[in-house]
C-alpha cells in the first residue's frame, strides 16, 4: 500500500508539472480527528500531512476567470493515528482546490474542498472495505509572520465512504481540527 500512495503523489507531481502548474506553497498540519463508529463508538485521531498547493493560474487564464483571490490546486498526503477505539492508522491522499480571500498581508482566510483515497487499518461494520474514499470541506486562515511564513488553523469536515464498491457502505463522518506552519514560495 505504501508503494502505491508514493507512485500515486509521484505521479500527481509529474501531472501538476508538466500542466504548467508551479509549486506555490508547502504546508505542514497537525492536529485532532473526532468521529463515532456507530458500532464501535468513538473514532478519535492525530493526522499528520503535508499540503503542496499548487498554482492555478493556467487553468484561469484559459478560462478566462479574473479571481480577486488566489486559487490552488493541493496534493496532501499524510497518516492518522487512531486512537479509538482502537490503535489503528489510515494513509491518504487528498486531491483539493483552495481558494483564499485577500483580507490584508496578514490575514488570509480560506475555504477549501476535495476528496481523497484512503487505506485505514479499522474494520468497521460500516465499511466493507478498508480502502475508501474521503470527500471533504474546510474553511481555515493563515496568520502571516511574514511574507514567506504563516501560522495556519483549520477546520475540515470529512465523510469517509467505499462508494458503493462493497456492502455495507454506511460511511464515518468526522471532525477535523487541524493546525499547521505554511511556508509560501
Amino acid at each position: 500500500m505504501r508503494k502505491r500512495l508514493i507512485l500515486l503523489v509521484s505521479c500527481s507531481f509529474f501531472v501538476f508539472h508538466l500542466a504548467g502548474f508551479s509549486l506555490t506553497g508547502i504546508e505542514y498540519f497537525t492536529g485532532w480527528v473526532n468521529g463515532k463508529v456507530k458500532e464501535k463508538g468513538s473514532f478519535n485521531g492525530m493526522p499528520v500531512s503535508v499540503a503542496f498547493n499548487f498554482d492555478s493560474r493556467p487553468v484561469q487564464e484559459k478560462l478566462s476567470l479574473d479571481l480577486k483571490g488566489q486559487l490552488d490546486f493541493v496534493v496532501e498526503p499524510g497518516i492518522t493515528a487512531v486512537f479509538d477505539p482502537a490503535a489503528e492508522a489510515e494513509v491518504f491522499t487528498n486531491f483539493l482546490i483552495k481558494y483564499t480571500f485577500p483580507v490584508d498581508w496578514r490575514l488570509k482566510p480560506y475555504l477549501k474542498a476535495g476528496a481523497g483515497l484512503i487505506y485505514m487499518t479499522l474494520n468497521s461494520r460500516e465499511q466493507g472495505t478498508q480502502f475508501n474514499f474521503t470527500p471533504q470541506i474546510g474553511v481555515g486562515a493563515h496568520w502571516c509572520i511574514n511574507e514567506k511564513k504563516a501560522l495556519t488553523l483549520e477546520y475540515r469536515f470529512r465523510h469517509l465512504s467505499n462508494a458503493a464498491a462493497r456492502k455495507p457502505n454506511k460511511g464515518i463522518d468526522v471532525d477535523m481540527m487541524l493546525v499547521g506552519v505554511s511556508n509560501f514560495f
